[in-house]
Order: structure tokens, then C-alpha cells, then sequence
């Protein structure tokens, strides 16, 4: 019982995400809304994009000829805490979804409330496209896997190298482009997978990415 409500609230998120109406997890009763609202290129053709952000929360992935919203410079109720630029972590075509917030490697809290991130990122390679998604993971979504994407049986979780299990999302519920922005409050955390190559002319591209944390604090 408690592995399929999971789940639903994993669902839920996912679905919530890629709508930019982003609800609550485990007894929040709203998520916050952000201060100030991104405006993207849409400037004729494909910049458009595949989904949608509403006052910087949500999801949307563009082709590699369009630019990517900017960090949002205010959120209501929270802080910048952390900026991180110039990441990267390499997909190959065939794999599995992976996470990569590496804050996230234990896990997602119960609650949307304690802290929001926003990730802008870009494929490498501007022919390979990628799944973009949201979702959630803890120690009962299975079992963690070590660097290797091997599953850890025996209790031993090193939260250096190893990330836990997340529920992955089912179809429908991911954007796909070369590049992109996603972001949301702290119940799930942002995952990727190679979606396809129309060029041929690689199996693997190295994913840019960089990210914001922010910190919930009311105004008292």
C-alpha cells in the first residue's frame, strides 16, 4: 500500500511539473509561488518549446538553436542558498534515466516546502535530444544503486557515491529537446535520459547543466 501511494505522489508530481502547477507532497498544502515570471524565446518555429514554466517553476526543453531561460533573480518567501555552473554528466544512448543533483543522492523529502531548485541545461551534441522529468526518490522507492547504476543490497549506502531508488516517469510525462530548464520545490528531483539522434552521428553526448538552490524563508 505505501509502495503504490508513493507512486501516485511520484505521478502526481510529474504530471503537476510539466503543467507549471505545481501542488503539494505529503501534507504541504500549497507549494510556494515564485516572485517573478521567466518569458522564454518564442520567437517564431520550434522555440516554442515542449512544455511550459509558470512563475519559474515547471518544465520546458527546447531545440538547440533556441536560448534557455535565465535563473530566476527573486522567489516569494526564498533565498538563494547555492549556485552551481559548469557541471556535466555524459548519457549514452540505451541507458536508463539518471539523476544527477547530486544533493538529491539520498533523497527527496515528504514535504515541497524546504527548498526549490532550477537547473538550465544543454546538450553537448546539438543533434542528440533529451528526456527532461521530475520525480520522486527515497530508500522506498527500491533499492539504491551504486556508481556503477548496480543495486545495493545489503544496506551498505554511501551517500558520496551512491544514489537512491526513484520512481521513473511513464510516457507523457517528460519534455524532449537539446536543451532546457526545469525546476521545482524539493519532493522530487530532476532526471534525464538520451530520447534520440535523428543525425546518427553519435550514441553518447555530454549533458551541460548548472543550478540553483533556494532556501524557504517566510518574512516574519
Amino acid at each position: 500500500m505505501a509502495t503504490q501511494v508513493l507512486r501516485k505522489i511520484s505521478v502526481l508530481f510529474i504530471v503537476t511539473l510539466s503543467l507549471s502547477l505545481v501542488t503539494a507532497c505529503g501534507g504541504q498544502e500549497s507549494a510556494p509561488s515564485a516572485g517573478n515570471s521567466q518569458e522564454t524565446n518564442t520567437g517564431g518555429g520550434n522555440c516554442a518549446g515542449d512544455g511550459s514554466i509558470e512563475a519559474s517553476l515547471g518544465n520546458i526543453a527546447f531545440p538547440s538553436e533556441c536560448e534557455v531561460p535565465a535563473f530566476p533573480t527573486a522567489i516569494k518567501d526564498y533565498v538563494l542558498t547555492k549556485t552551481v555552473g559548469a557541471e556535466s554528466i555524459r548519457i549514452f544512448e540505451g541507458d536508463r534515466w539518471l539523476p544527477f543533483l547530486t544533493e538529491y543522492r539520498a533523497g527527496n523529502t515528504m514535504s515541497c516546502e524546504p527548498e526549490i531548485w532550477v537547473v538550465r541545461w544543454r546538450s553537448n551534441n546539438p543533434d542528440v535530444k533529451v528526456r527532461m522529468s521530475g520525480t520522486y526518490g527515497g530508500f522506498d522507492a527500491g533499492d539504491p544503486t551504486n556508481l556503477y547504476g548496480e543495486p545495493i543490497t545489503n544496506g551498505d549506502f554511501n551517500e558520496e557515491t551512491d544514489w537512491v531508488a526513484f520512481y521513473e516517469p511513464e510516457a507523457g510525462e517528460w519534455t524532449t529537446g537539446n536543451a532546457g530548464y526545469i525546476a521545482s520545490p524539493s519532493c522530487g528531483q530532476p532526471i534525464m535520459q538520451w530520447d534520440s539522434n535523428p543525425a546518427g552521428n553519435a550514441n553518447l553526448s555530454d549533458i551541460y547543466f548548472e543550478y540553483q538552490l533556494w532556501g524557504y524563508k517566510p518574512k516574519i
